[in-house]
């Protein structure tokens, strides 16, 4: 059965809660393949996740550890996998259902009024093995994470819909969805711009300069 059951000694202790852990309205994706050039997990430290120039330097990385920031998106919609059920009827005892697990999650979204040039890239990922963080309207990440490190969030079935005309009422859009494996958010971890000192929604856009060493400067602040 699809479900975390360990049923040995006395029920585990709940952790202490510090602080909720909610998130924003998801407004981009980062995309990067699951695994690098040697078959490895593509994966971030806490150091340097705690660096801006991290993630300039991955955006313009030539090899697999790449990534790229989606475009602003609307109308970002994530709901949890549904329950999957057996019985509920004579077939079972006192009809009642047993679980068997819970689906993928499923999340969509709509790209408003790009470039089909830049969709037509879009569609291109189709193909890969891909991760993704998210980021909500304050800047916040959304990622997994492996070990003592951070990683993407494994999503299988992207897809990226052809443009539709939106006519006299609507903006013509793209529609873009994926799925996301049962028990995706066991390992989710949520991490604040305000802590880490940049915001993801802004700073990749900005232009920035190499120092005379090749080394990205990172002395810029949250705008």
């Amino acid at each position: 059965m699809g479900l975390n059951c360990g049923c040995n000694g006395a029920l585990p202790t709940l952790p202490t809660v510090l602080c909720t852990a909610g998130f924003g309205q998801i407004q981009r994706i980062v995309f990067q393949r699951r695994f690098d050039d040697n078959g490895e997990v593509n994966k971030i430290t806490p150091e340097q996740m705690s660096q801006a120039a991290t993630w300039i330097s991955l955006s313009v990385a030539e090899d697999s550890t790449k990534i790229v920031l989606s475009p602003f998106i609307g109308n970002p919609e994530l709901g949890s996998g549904a329950k999957r059920a057996f019985g509920g009827d004579n077939s079972t005892v006192n009809g009642i259902e047993l679980n068997m697990g819970r689906e993928a999650a499923q999340f969509s979204a709509v790209l408003y009024e790009e470039s089909q040039d830049l969709i037509s890239c879009l569609k291109e990922y189709m193909c890969e093995t891909l991760g993704v963080y998210l980021v909500d309207e304050y800047g916040n990440i959304a990622a997994t994470t492996y070990g003592d490190d951070f990683a993407a969030i494994p999503i299988t079935n992207l897809f990226i819909g052809d443009k539709d005309f939106g006519g006299l009422t609507e903006p013509d859009s793209n529609s873009i969805n994926f799925s996301l494996k049962p028990n995706w958010s066991d390992k989710l971890v949520m991490l604040r711009a305000e802590d880490l000192g940049y915001n993801l929604l802004y700073d990749l856009d900005r232009e920035f300069s190499r120092d005379f060493n090749g080394d990205f400067n990172s002395d810029f602040a949250i705008f």
